[in-house]
């Protein structure tokens, strides 16, 4: 018997091949992300890029029809892109 169901186990998985910085990156909120990415360094900011692209594209695509261009977060990714 598993002690974990099986999507945690996938996360644990998927998690395990991620740095520490990018593992914790990919479970923050977008706004609190931008925060993140803001403060980053050059180094870490290369680091994160690859789960930066991901997380914006799954939030542009979930906001465009629910919040558009009224969202700080939405016009903030769509400025920067």
């Amino acid at each position: 018997m598993s002690l974990f169901p099986p999507s945690e186990r996938r996360e644990i998985t998927r998690d395990s091949q991620l740095t520490r910085l990018q593992a914790r990156f990919e479970r923050l909120p977008m706004n609190e992300a931008l925060r993140v990415w803001d403060a980053a360094t050059a180094a870490e900011k290369a680091e994160l890029s690859p789960q930066f692209i991901k997380k914006k594209n799954l939030f542009m695509r979930k906001s465009a029809y629910k919040e558009g261009s009224t969202d700080k977060t939405y016009r903030r990714l769509e400025a920067m892109f």
